[in-house]
């Protein structure tokens, strides 16, 4: 039998995607991400995270309409935006959303 071997947490990211049905049909998408030390960070410029304590904690809410749909299932990450102006750019999307980088 293996001995044990002693570890200490560091570090927990922990991501979180509901996704929900509007009644219009439209869908509403909830991401939220958090890293929680296991140790304390120190920094220069503004207080320590001590264990246990959130490092990050972010929220997304996107909501997507009929338009929108042919998104569903499109890979957040290197070369997003542009798949996504070709999938809704022009006349099919809006400049608001297709300009974010």
């Amino acid at each position: 039998m293996p001995a044990e071997t002693e570890h200490e947490l560091v570090h927990t990211r922990q991501i979180t995607c509901r996704a929900f049905r509007l009644k219009n049909g439209w869908l509403e998408i909830e991401a939220t991400l958090a890293d929680v030390k296991g140790q304390q960070v120190t920094f220069r410029s503004r207080p320590p995270v001590q264990p246990g304590e959130h490092m990050h904690s972010m929220s997304l809410l996107l909501t997507i309409d009929v338009a929108y749909r042919k998104l569903i299932g499109l890979r957040i990450g290197p070369g997003f935006s542009r798949q996504m102006k070709k999938l809704v750019g022009g006349v099919e999307g809006c400049t608001h959303v297709t300009d974010i980088k």
